[in-house]
């Protein structure tokens, strides 16, 4: 122990100085050199939701370039016993005897606490912090663990990537492996880093989960390499190096590709390699699963089954835009339910479904199973084999031959699948949605609407390529009469008559589809008018 004193005014202050204990603060732009009786610590600001926290027991300090680029707008008060430091959207408190740092959002909610001090010995270093009784934990690499959720257990990784349901994240950067233990009774949870000497952490937030991750790739940026080519099945050898090959058969494959999306490996791969030699219904459903998974390997020799084949071209835009928004902002094109519905505490039990990009749900069945339940979160949903709608919070029973794989759209979404030259938009009311297709070759958006407007339901396509449409809009009534710009459209005798320039309504489905081809550049606008309202049916 060492005494020290502070000289406040006109009195002398003396305390005991502990080890952990903060004795000089220096900033340095947007980082924060804090000199303790027994090392050293930075709080370096990587944005105004994100900053690293490193922590170590050297004699001098490590110099460290700043994190960020930009200059992060900070707010800082200091007094003998506490440092202050306040972003648009965090405030980060450190207290200095003994050194203990907390943080709240902008809005004063707490995110994150220290519980006791750090320690080290001769081959490891360890925190801990605090954890709300009501918080959940995700993430640490892409395990077969069949729990999403991490409360409760202790987990050794080599990817120390942790997603909290309270909108935060912790990645600590160093190689080796991490220890974190959720199963304390008192409330709090600890990660040791085996093989260092240092604690070294970002601290990521947002407003919902995708937000941390779209933090976390200002550190780790995302490969610019998903090609066009990657939306279809590839060979291994062709394997992107940034994709996360997935250990184990399915289901495990799957759990593992989950768990992966939730650690910051936004591309889990699928290899159909071990199912190539299996036979009937097992290697069916593995070929169903991999068409949509955000990279689907097989070997050169194997021959997927049609169905396959079809559903994975189908997919192709979808995925495509995908992979840019990856690219752009680092989410996983593959989003577990506790990622796309944080707030449904039911969304972390589902380890064997997930959603394909934010629109589609899908639920995969394994093995000889031929029916299984599916867990829909709240909103509600439109099964795309059937056309029927559910509503959401709820589970169901679907059954599935070995070629078919469960699938539901979200209502209040747009959804483009290819078939053949023709773009399907499948738009399911009754909210207005939006699609902001991603076209490669010219590095641009064609941004599609749909809403209802009036008492009338209206298409917008700000095409940027010039190619065929069929409109499809779901649970709808028979229209008057169909608009296209100020080309009044006629009625096919039959689905299998439609053409251009044309609408038919497929009454069994309550279905209107309309057939258009706006040319590149055009500002094509679809107006469809309705005899008797409301013109939303749901089945």
């Amino acid at each position: 122990m060492i005494r020290a004193a502070l000289l406040l005014g006109a009195c002398f202050l003396v305390f005991p100085l502990w080890a952990a204990d903060v004795v000089q603060v220096v900033r340095d732009g947007d980082a924060f050199r804090l000199k303790l009786a027994d090392g050293h610590a930075d709080i370096d600001w990587v944005s105004a939701h994100s900053f690293r926290f490193r922590r170590d027991w050297l004699a001098e300090p490590i110099q460290r370039q700043p994190s960020s680029v930009d200059a992060v707008p900070l707010q800082v008060s200091e007094t003998p016993t506490t440092l202050e430091i306040k972003s648009s959207a965090l405030m980060v408190t450190v207290a200095k005897r003994p050194l203990r740092v907390s943080i709240k959002s902008a809005k004063g909610v707490w995110l994150l606490q220290q519980a006791g001090d750090e320690t080290r010995d001769a081959d490891s270093a360890r925190i801990s912090f605090q954890a709300a009784s009501t918080e959940r934990f995700f993430g640490l690499g892409p395990r077969t663990d069949p729990e999403l959720n991490l409360k409760g257990k202790v987990v050794d990784t080599n990817r120390p990537f942790l997603l909290s349901s309270l909108a935060y994240g912790l990645y600590f950067p160093r190689s080796g492996n991490h220890r974190f233990d959720f199963a304390s009774a008192a409330g709090a949870y600890s990660i040791t880093a085996q093989g260092s000497r240092r604690i070294d952490f970002y601290f990521h937030s947002g407003n919902n989960l995708k937000e941390v991750l779209d933090q976390h790739s200002l550190v780790e940026p995302s490969a610019n390499e998903l090609l066009r080519e990657h939306a279809g099945f590839i060979t291994p050898d062709r394997r992107p190096a940034s994709a996360t090959t997935l250990p184990g058969t399915f289901p495990n494959a799957l759990r593992a590709a989950l768990h992966a999306s939730l650690s910051g490996q936004p591309l889990p791969a699928f290899d159909l390699t071990e199912y190539s030699a299996l036979e009937g219904i097992p290697r069916q459903r593995a070929e169903m699963l991999a068409a949509v998974m955000p990279i689907a390997l097989k070997p050169g020799f194997m021959e997927l089954q049609p169905a396959a084949r079809q559903l994975r071209a189908s997919l192709e835009p979808h995925l495509v835009t995908y992979f840019q928004e990856l690219g752009d902002r680092g989410y996983p094109v593959l989003h577990p339910l506790p990622l796309q519905f944080p707030f449904d505490p039911e969304a972390a039990a589902h380890p064997d479904q997930f959603m394909l990009g934010d629109e589609l749900l899908i639920a995969p069945l394994f093995g000889q199973e031929s029916h299984r339940s599916v867990y829909l979160p709240p909103g509600q949903w439109t099964e795309l084999k059937s056309g029927r709608m559910f509503r959401g919070r709820t589970s169901i029973d679907v059954t599935a031959a070995p070629d078919e794989l469960p699938r539901f759209a979200k209502n209040g979404t747009i959804v483009p699948l290819q078939r053949g030259p023709i773009l399907e938009i499948h738009y399911f009311p009754q909210l207005g949605a939006e699609y902001f297709l991603w076209e490669p070759e010219l590095q641009a958006i064609t941004q599609i609407h749909a809403a209802p407007v009036a008492d009338d339901l209206r298409l917008e396509i700000e095409e940027k390529v010039g190619r065929e449409y069929e409109f499809v809009s779901h649970h709808t009534i028979a229209p008057q009469g169909v608009m296209a710009g100020t080309k009044q459209l006629t009625r096919a005798g039959s689905l299998a008559q439609l053409g251009p320039d044309q609408w038919f309504h497929d009454a069994s489905r309550s279905e209107l589809r309309v057939r258009v081809r706006p040319s590149a550049g055009d500002d094509l606008i679809v107006n469809a008018s309705f005899a008797v309202q409301p013109w939303f049916v749901p089945r």
